[in-house]
């Protein structure tokens, strides 16, 4: 039978794209298998793989979503950039595998950056990570395991089209206080005040907030629009000038960002948008009779 060289031409390149695509197929999975290594990624210069796993032994919901995100985080002083991002409708139990494709050429040498992963239900926050994972640059890898932290303890996940507390209900916020230990960045940064009682929150009646951010005070709003919501108001402060080494601008300028809340062994954690960080704050004790 004579042979038919473009037929015979076809043949050839088809095996090699099976075999390509059989080397580099679902890098994430090999990473659940163990089987993922520092040469594999090599292969992979434009991708990020990763699993993402938590510690409770639950079930997600059906309309659960993993988020996870690369970042430059190379400027302190400046919120992190997205760079690519990456969504798991219905992931099902973990750990979930993901990947991230992103353009190279966005890619600076002497930048840093890391991936963070968050788990929405009804676009409210039920998992998050606490820290960022390095990747790509400064010797770090291009993959990933993330340990995500439960937002809200023990509650359940809000049930879709949960009503907004009304003005007239009381919230668990209500007549609170609280008073500043830390703020945990997204890129691993810490942040401890000199003095914790010159960083408070009082969470008041009717919604009103009163705050005291170093050498300045302060009123204004709060809201919960749902469960673990919260949203600060304009807030109209005193304007002394603190020291070098206060905190004050950074609060002032994310207090704007806060998007949710969690009390969890008495603390209260507040998050800022966009997996942007995390305030942690203790109680104020009532003073004593």
């Amino acid at each position: 039978m004579p042979f038919n060289v473009a037929t015979g031409a076809r043949s050839v390149a088809r095996v090699a794209l099976a075999v390509l695509l059989g080397s580099v197929a679902n890098p994430a999975m090999a990473l659940l298998r163990g089987d993922y290594s520092p040469a594999a990624s090599a292969r992979q210069a434009q991708t990020i793989v990763g699993t993402a796993t938590y510690r409770e032994r639950m079930a997600l919901p059906s309309g659960a979503v993993l988020e996870a995100t690369l970042e430059d985080v190379s400027r302190a002083d400046a919120k992190a950039e997205r760079i690519a991002q990456t969504r798991v409708t219905s992931p099902g139990n973990p750990p979930i595998a993901f990947t991230i494709a992103y353009d190279p050429a966005t890619i600076l040498a002497d930048h840093r950056y890391v991936v963070r992963a968050r788990i929405l239900v009804d676009d409210n926050l039920l998992f998050t990570t606490d820290t960022a994972a390095p990747v790509i640059t400064r010797g770090s890898p291009n993959s990933v395991k993330l340990m995500l932290r439960r937002v809200g303890g023990s509650q359940h996940p809000p049930a879709a089209g949960a009503q907004a507390a009304s003005p007239l209900t009381p919230h668990e916020l209500t007549g609170t206080s609280w008073r500043l230990v830390k703020f945990r960045g997204s890129d691993g940064t810490t942040l401890t005040p000199d003095d914790r009682t010159k960083y408070t929150l009082e969470f008041g009646a009717g919604w009103r907030l009163s705050a005291r951010i170093d050498c300045n005070r302060g009123s204004g709003s709060w809201k919960s629009s749902g469960p673990n919501q919260l949203q600060f108001g304009p807030l109209a402060l005193t304007r002394a000038m603190c020291p070098p080494a206060s905190m004050h601008d950074h609060i002032v300028k994310q207090l704007p960002n806060i998007r949710s809340y969690v009390i969890e062994d008495g603390h209260l954690f507040v998050s800022l948008m966009a997996n942007g960080g995390i305030y942690e704050y203790e109680p104020i004790a009532p003073p004593k009779p």
